[in-house]
């Protein structure tokens, strides 16, 4: 265990996620005394880069660089960022194959191309289609996505002020939006759209991370959260962009996290890892400090927690039976239910998709078939022909049963950052991000079911590349109690609390503490528990951090 110098400090945060390092920056560039205190051995939370099998570099956890607020960025980075944090856009945005050859389907960042694809893969009217959904898309992203870079309105006084920041729709009526934001993506889908491949690929972003189908309302929200965040770094933002890239950061997403960290440091803030908080002191419902598990007591005057709720105010707090009946209760309302696992592998060659035999020729040189992989596998979503599939697997995961055909999202940053594996090797790091897995199996997370979920999960892969599993080197499964455990994630849920319409905006993570406040005097919240919630998106770091300055 690592110890830091003083014992005294103005702000103590636990936890070195990239919320913790965010609302760190902020802080100490005021001049604010902080102490960041992470149990692990590397900061960086699940935004971290680990060498899970020797020269092998695997983004554990999260696995893409895309909707981190660029206000952050603006305010934070000096001007010449890019050349220090190295950043690869994925170009196209998705690849859905399928098990025809020929037959696959790109969405790009680019509309054009996107509906040029849709066109040859569908029929013109549904690339028609495709580009007016988003263009609702768009208009509903132009009106919310001020209200993520502040605070909740908290009062009708500052909705009113709220109010001004909201751009209005260009093309679509109140109406429309407001029907979005309250449907399932299956509603709006079906509204625009006839093919299944194309609708179940795109409702699959309204089910990530979350214990939901396409058929849930409330998902569209959340297809729309992974849009709406997206950052645009490279001046896309005409009409002709569909879609804002997302990026692999250079060495993996521990690189983001140790630029944060970097940058804090810079400012004044000390990080101390291997550092275990075990207690968060109080005193007439103010905070105190901290006691570290060796039972050293470190002294502040707020203690700002990047930690879930259950584990801030259930576990670590020192007098939890004194906190408010109403506040019990909205801890006991935060649902922390979950749908993922990961899988990280090192592949020894590229994976032959049967829909790319006339594209991709396995007998020419490595070389050769990576450019032409580069140029569209390396973000590949697997979902099955439909949304009914997704909606099937959901249904299972409620019973605390596995699916036959889990539904996959697999990444390739090996295609496009050279530094994840040794030099000069054909190896491939690649992520699989695997739905839908609940928390409470049946039978619990044994052996038995963790070798079921990995063989089931390259069966549906080898479906569209039949030559998937004879190319796996080394396999680093990360199960929902794994997350649970590593991360101190309640649930293994990725988002810190469930992202449905009742655990959003003001009433995240509950109405009366929506501002990164808690009952105790200085003890705040910056995790992605907070609004606007999760993802590697960093505005709860930076909205807890002005929330705390205003406070002092």
């Amino acid at each position: 265990m690592n110890m830091p110098s003083q014992n005294k400090y103005s702000h103590i945060i636990i936890g070195a996620g990239h919320n913790a390092l965010i609302c760190a920056n902020y802080l100490a560039r005021k001049g604010k005394k902080v102490l960041v205190l992470e149990r692990r051995q590397q900061s960086g939370g699940a935004a971290a880069t680990e060498e899970v099998f020797p020269g092998y570099k695997i983004s554990r956890y999260s696995y893409v660089f895309s909707i981190f607020r660029k206000k952050i960025i603006d305010e934070l980075f000096p001007k010449n960022w890019r050349q220090e944090l190295i950043l690869y856009p994925t170009e196209p945005s998705l690849f859905i194959p399928t098990k025809k050859t020929g037959r696959y389907l790109l969405i790009s960042n680019e509309l054009l191309k996107t509906r040029q694809n849709i066109a040859e893969f569908s029929d013109r009217e549904e690339a028609d289609n495709y580009a007016k959904f988003y263009q609702l898309l768009q208009d509903t992203i132009r009106l919310i996505e001020p209200l993520w870079d502040e605070a909740p309105a908290s009062s009708l006084t500052s909705a009113l002020k709220t109010l001004p920041k909201i751009r209005l729709p260009k093309n679509n009526s109140i109406g429309d939006i407001v029907q979005f934001l309250n449907s399932s993506s299956a509603g709006i889908l079906n509204q625009w759209l006839k093919n299944d491949c194309l609708k179940a690929a795109l409702s699959y972003a309204g089910t990530v991370g979350q214990m939901q189908s396409p058929y849930s309302i409330g998902s569209a929200f959340l297809q729309l959260h992974h849009v709406a965040n997206t950052i645009a770094l490279d001046g896309q933002n005409n009409t002709q962009k569909a879609l804002k890239p997302r990026y692999y950061p250079r060495g993996g997403m521990g690189s983001v996290s140790e630029y944060l960290a970097n940058l804090a440091i810079q400012q004044g803030a000390v990080i101390q890892t291997q550092a275990p908080v075990k207690k968060i002191l109080t005193e007439n419902q103010q905070v105190k400090g901290v006691e570290m598990a060796d039972g050293t007591i470190l002294e502040a005057p707020y203690v700002i927690s990047n930690v879930s709720h259950d584990l801030t105010f259930n576990q670590m707090l020192d007098n939890p039976g004194k906190l408010p009946p109403e506040f019990q209760r909205g801890l006991k309302s935060i649902d922390y239910s979950t749908n993922c696992s990961k899988l990280n592998l090192v592949l020894k060659d590229i994976p032959d998709f049967k829909c790319l035999a006339d594209r991709i020729d396995p007998e020419d040189d490595y070389q050769t078939r990576k450019q032409q992989a580069c140029e569209i596998m390396h973000n590949t979503l697997i979902v099955g022909e439909n949304m009914q599939q997704l909606h099937h697997n959901y249904l299972l995961a409620e019973q605390g049963k596995l699916p036959s055909k889990p539904t996959i999202q697999m990444l390739m940053p090996s295609l496009l950052d050279d530094s994840l594996t040794p030099a000069n090797s054909s190896d491939l790091v690649v992520l699989l991000f695997v739905q839908y897995t609940p928390y409470d199996i049946k039978g619990g997370w044994n052996q038995k079911n963790r070798e079921k979920l990995i063989q089931l999960t390259f069966k549906h892969i080898e479906e569209y590349a039949p030559n998937f599993s004879q190319l796996v080197k080394y396999v680093d499964a990360v199960f929902p109690p794994d997350i649970e455990a590593e991360l101190g994630l309640t649930g293994g849920n990725i988002f810190q609390g469930s992202m449905d319409l009742s655990n959003l905006y003001a009433s995240r993570p509950m109405p009366k503490y929506n501002q990164y406040q808690s009952p105790i005097r200085g003890l705040f919240s910056c995790s992605s528990a907070n609004h606007p919630g999760g993802g590697v998106c960093g505005a709860a770091g930076r909205n807890a951090a002005m929330a705390i300055l205003k406070s002092t």
